[in-house]
């Protein structure tokens, strides 16, 4: 990973819903909630076919992370997104 660790939206759209989920994330204090969606749709575009939209190598991966709260832990975040297997080869590699 560089130095840049997001991508900016910038769908009119897709902000209001953010905002729409943000407010009531905020509003009833569910920040694990908030932490399991995000999880969940990272591991949802880890698994989606890519083909003729962006290109991909197999060990491609998507995932969800608050690096000022969890950058510590990057191996814990990333096993919502990747298998079991898949997280031990990338520690035998030393990758992680």
């Amino acid at each position: 990973m560089g130095q840049v660790r997001y991508l900016e939206i910038d769908d009119p759209e897709t902000l209001e819903v953010c905002s729409q989920l943000e407010s009531e994330i905020q509003s009833g204090q569910k920040w694990r909630t908030a932490t399991s969606i995000l999880r969940d749709i990272a591991a949802t575009l880890s698994r989606y076919d890519w083909n003729g939209i962006l290109d991909t190598t197999a060990d491609f991966v998507i995932f969800a992370i608050d690096w000022e709260a969890e950058g510590d832990q990057l191996a814990t975040v990333l096993g919502a997104s990747i298998s079991k297997e898949q997280l031990s080869e990338w520690k035998a590699k030393g990758w992680l």
